[in-house]
């Protein structure tokens, strides 16, 4: 951990608490559309957005007719949970998204933000979910209820910053964050995925598979199936995975690692993980981005 790590930078969960009613939901979300275009809309042309949005036709849970769809809850409505659900919508999968507060509270969100997902409460959304997200500020963690989250395939996108989290004394020492979240969750699956990386850059280089410029990601586990299943899910949304074979070596995503606030193209992001030095200029994000995580409720 890195408690000064890339300051400028917004990666999943470094939030600002706050707590909106429905006027001022409305006002920030005015705010969002003003200055994230991307919130709206991706910033390819439309032949690059069309190739983005196609299912990838191996999967036979994908394809169209009567055959089962999985479903993906997003718990977070900030930045980051929003574009991991538009991605996911666009890869074909069923999403729901929730947070602390009414699911009304986010209609208007969800709406405009996140055409085609479906805002219910956590605990619903958790129990219909083939897999779930968690896209919060880490200090809302400890709020969950744990026990739906039980038999739950769980993608960990958080990360720990002291500065606004405030010191969490079980996330203090050498352990990576998401090796705490999985012992809190001992009877879920949990894996490390799409945390290293800024929403707007996570919404702006999802390529479809062979695209010369594809970028990648890791994703880690100590679940060899937890790390397949989402490994197969970011593939789908637009990037080579590099597959970490434990989540002590998904240390190499958080704050402060090699690759943390980089979006680079399969072989640098090998030579990084493998604590390479990373070659000037394959960044397409260094910086990029505020690290402040607004969410719309309590998480």
């Amino acid at each position: 951990r890195a408690s000064a790590a890339s300051p400028r930078w917004h990666c999943a969960d470094a939030p600002a608490e706050v707590s909106f009613g429905v006027v001022a939901m409305t006002s920030r979300l005015a705010g969002i559309l003003r200055t994230s275009k991307l919130l709206l809309q991706s910033k390819h042309p439309p032949s690059m957005r069309a190739r983005v949005l196609v299912p990838s036709e191996r999967l036979g849970d994908m394809e169209v007719g009567t055959a089962r769809v999985p479903r993906l809850a997003v718990l977070g409505a900030g930045h980051v949970g929003p574009v991991i659900a538009r991605l996911a919508i666009r890869a074909g999968y069923q999403v729901s998204i929730a947070t602390s507060s009414d699911p009304a509270d986010l209609a208007l969100i969800t709406e405009l933000l996140i055409p085609g997902a479906d805002p219910r409460r956590s605990n619903d959304a958790i129990a219909d979910a083939d897999m779930v997200v968690l896209a919060i500020p880490l200090h809302r963690f400890s709020g969950l209820d744990r026990s739906v989250l039980s038999d739950k395939l769980v993608i960990d996108a958080m990360n720990y910053w002291p500065s606004s989290d405030g010191i969490l004394e079980d996330f203090e020492g050498s352990a990576g964050s998401s090796e705490i979240v999985a012992r809190k969750l001992a009877s879920s699956t949990v894996v490390k995925a799409l945390n290293h990386i800024g929403y707007h850059e996570l919404d702006e280089n999802a390529r479809s598979a062979g695209s010369p410029d594809r970028r990648a990601t890791a994703v880690a586990s100590d679940s060899p199936q937890g790390l397949s299943d989402v490994t197969e899910f970011v593939d789908r949304i637009g990037y080579d995975v590099i597959p970490l074979p434990s989540l002590v070596a998904g240390r190499v995503l958080q704050p402060g690692g090699p690759v943390f606030g980089l979006v680079l193209a399969r072989p640098e992001f090998e030579r990084a993980v493998r604590t390479e030095p990373v070659p000037a200029g394959t960044s397409t994000s260094a910086g990029r981005g505020v690290r402040e995580e607004v969410g719309y409720g309590n998480w």
